[in-house]
């Protein structure tokens, strides 16, 4: 799996970095905290379906278990456009690696990835998209169809 981008934000720190893993055409995103703007989440998310396109990713791994932000404001955007176009372009499947619940029981609405991340997901309703609290279970899932639990 190679980086082949980190979006930072204007200090410098890096709010998301984008890998690719050629072999098995996989196409992964995680989350360093927080987006400043509407701009840079939209920024990423256009980016990473931009190299869907180019790259012909059949996968995709989206880690938010690092992220402080909600995705709220971004439900019907992911929805209606985003994941129509991905998979247009080819998308099989996408796993959303979600924090652990627990640490967001008391969570204000601002920051509730979880709840506003399995929102988005619900409004795709599709099974080729599904939501992990683990990273490892998610990449096997995308990989085989299938989740081991051996």
């Amino acid at each position: 799996m190679i980086q082949i981008e980190a979006f930072r934000a204007k200090s410098g720190t890096p709010y998301a970095v984008v890998f690719y893993d050629e072999e098995h055409a996989l196409i992964s995103d995680s989350w360093l905290g927080k987006f400043h703007s509407d701009e840079e989440f939209k920024r990423v998310l256009a980016f990473i379906v931009g190299e869907i396109e180019r790259r012909g990713a059949k996968l995709w791994l989206a880690d938010l278990r690092h992220l402080n932000r909600s995705l709220l404001d971004f439900q019907d955007w992911l929805a209606e456009e985003i994941s129509p176009r991905a998979f247009e372009a080819g998308l099989e499947r996408e796993a959303v690696v979600l924090p652990l619940r627990e640490t967001f029981d008391t969570t204000p609405d601002e920051f509730d990835v979880v709840g506003s991340a399995s929102g988005a997901i619900d409004r795709i309703a599709d099974d080729r998209v599904r939501f992990f609290f683990g990273r490892e279970e998610a990449r096997t899932w995308l990989l085989r169809g299938e989740i081991d639990r051996s």
